[in-house]
């Protein structure tokens, strides 16, 4: 894996992933997400079981979050499936996500 600064180090190491980039460490943590029936993402720990939080989702899975700072937005990598809703992430759970944090949670 390469950055436009050089080659980047990826460990996993848990829930959390760990890029080396030259000297620059960035820490991502992983974590699970629901989104319900309004199309609203509901996101929380790994140590809590999906269907612990809701039984009726629309798509569910595993969850990748930063925060850009060059642009000033969150950005979503949706991965996986829920074992205990036996239901997959859904294409769109990425935009869905970032456009709820994005609007909801951060102004310029």
């Amino acid at each position: 894996m390469y950055s436009d600064s050089g080659p980047i180090q990826k460990k996993a190491f848990l829930n959390r992933i760990i890029f080396f980039n030259n000297f620059k460490i960035i820490v991502m943590k992983i974590l699970k997400y629901i989104i319900n029936e309004k199309k609203i993402p509901i996101i929380f720990n790994t140590e809590i079981m999906h269907s612990d939080v809701m039984l009726n989702a629309i798509s569910a899975g595993f969850l990748i979050l930063r925060f850009d700072t060059q642009h000033g937005k969150f950005l979503a990598t949706c991965y996986g499936e829920s074992s205990s809703l036996k239901i997959n992430k859904s294409i769109e759970d990425e935009t869905l996500i970032e456009h709820f944090l994005n609007n909801q949670f951060y102004s310029k």
